[in-house]
């Protein structure tokens, strides 16, 4: 089974193998997989483990903000060296508070002629999940709900209803498509070996086997620092976040504490790609 996270938080690469999925299954969405929650490895200290609630993830430090990002992928990737990085489309980012309680993600990933806009709700103090909606440029849709531990999913075409679930959680989790937010409010990931563990809900399916859902553990741990090069020529120290089983890297910006730059490895046949941002808050 593979392991990959929806969006994450995060959703171009999703989009890219929803179209495939469409063409193959006639519904809408593609579903990347969350494998069952990997064993923890043996750490001199132990790992933090963050639930909604619990305070490990201060969502109220996480500023307001507007911010652009950079896309470039690889080519040919289907050889063993990958060709050169070309740009790949952007991403915007707008984060701003639904009065006094809720904290609104809305990204749009825009590549060549098409784009897909994600709104995602989450609680302004602990990212618990409150709903999301993305849109495609199909016209499709696809809508998760939180209510406590109950959860739904659908997706629907244009007027119909292509595909739903409707269940029960056995433990609280955040949501899989705001990976980003998560490492970016949890201020224990600050120096090198500091690791936490987020418990996520997701889709889950393998051969032959129905759409469910899934809450699988995602270990984040800081692996070393990098001076990270913006767009525009300005550099700042970053510390590197690994992930595991996603596989994703992650820099934090050390004096803010955002994430400016993620690395999404190759998946199938989609490119290694890169996110970097173009226009750095003040």
């Amino acid at each position: 089974m593979r392991v990959a996270h929806v969006r994450g938080e995060q959703i171009a690469q999703r989009a890219v193998l929803t179209r495939k999925y469409i063409r193959a299954f006639g519904t809408a969405l593609a579903l990347l997989v969350l494998a069952a929650a990997p064993s923890l490895r043996a750490q001199s200290s132990p790992a933090t483990v963050a639930r909604p609630g619990d305070g490990a993830v201060q969502g109220r430090r996480l500023p307001l903000s507007h911010r652009e990002f950079a896309i470039t992928s690889s080519t040919d990737c289907d050889r063993p060296e990958a060709g050169p990085t070309v740009a790949a489309g952007s991403l915007s980012e707008d984060l701003h508070v639904l009065g006094d309680t809720a904290l609104v993600a809305i990204r749009e990933w825009r590549h060549s002629d098409t784009a897909t806009v994600d709104t995602t709700v989450l609680d302004r103090k602990t990212l618990r999940p409150l709903w999301s909606r993305t849109h495609f440029a199909d016209g499709s849709t696809a809508v998760w709900e939180f209510r406590g531990r109950r959860v739904q999913w659908t997706v629907a075409q244009p007027r119909v209803v292509v595909d739903w679930l409707d269940s029960t959680i056995a433990e609280p989790a955040f949501f899989a498509g705001a990976v980003e937010l998560l490492l970016a409010a949890s201020q224990r990931l600050s120096r090198l070996g500091s690791e936490m563990v987020f418990p996520l809900i997701d889709l889950q399916a393998g051969p032959g086997a129905p759409t469910s859902f899934a809450v699988s553990n995602l270990t984040a741990r800081v692996t070393g620092s990098e001076v990270v090069t913006f767009p525009n020529g300005g550099r700042v120290d970053a510390w590197v976040v690994s992930t595991d089983p996603l596989g994703w890297t992650y820099w934090i910006e050390q004096r803010k504490h955002e994430v400016i730059k993620w690395h999404v490895p190759q998946f199938e046949s989609i490119c290694p790609t890169t996110y970097t941002v173009a226009s750095p808050s003040p």
